[in-house]
């Protein structure tokens, strides 16, 4: 038997038994090891990833002037389940990576498809494209124009 040394109030000191238990370890190792896990590799998602996810719910919503970020976020938790605890996160970080690769933009804090991507095509097979009146004609420059120099007189 081991016998610890207990300080007791009154200045003296009593050898006592001390238990030991070998067959549980502590608390400090059980935080010890939930701090260090061993990397585990395998991803157990049911979803599929965050971008298709995004361009399913902006073409399901069909809003004219484009999908707010929490309209995406709540048809995504209602369409899909056991989404991770990070999901804001995850949404806010995968929005932003579409909008700076080009396949969103956004419009007054709204995602939507730019307007190349949505060309829309008749029940002929041939492409409508939408007229462009900006593009017909000279550019004109936003002012007034230039007062016209008068010619320098030779002498």
């Amino acid at each position: 038997m081991k016998t610890c040394e207990i300080d007791c109030f009154q200045e003296e000191q009593v050898q006592e038994p001390c238990e030991t238990i070998e067959h549980e370890p502590t608390a400090a190792a059980h935080v010890a090891h939930a701090a260090n896990p061993t990397p585990n590799r395998t991803l157990s998602h049911d979803h599929p990833p965050y971008y298709e996810m995004i361009t399913a719910a902006i073409a399901r919503l069909k809003e004219k002037n484009g999908s707010s970020r929490r309209v995406i976020a709540k048809y995504i938790e209602t369409q899909y389940t056991n989404l991770p605890p990070t999901h804001s996160a995850l949404l806010t970080h995968n929005l932003k990576r579409l909008k700076n690769n080009g396949q969103i933009v956004m419009v007054k804090h709204s995602y939507k498809f730019p307007r190349s991507a949505h060309v829309p095509v008749s029940g002929n097979g041939t492409v409508n494209v939408p007229f462009d009146h900006n593009s017909v004609g000279s550019k004109r420059r936003p002012g007034r124009p230039p007062k016209p120099q008068p010619e320098p007189r030779s002498k």
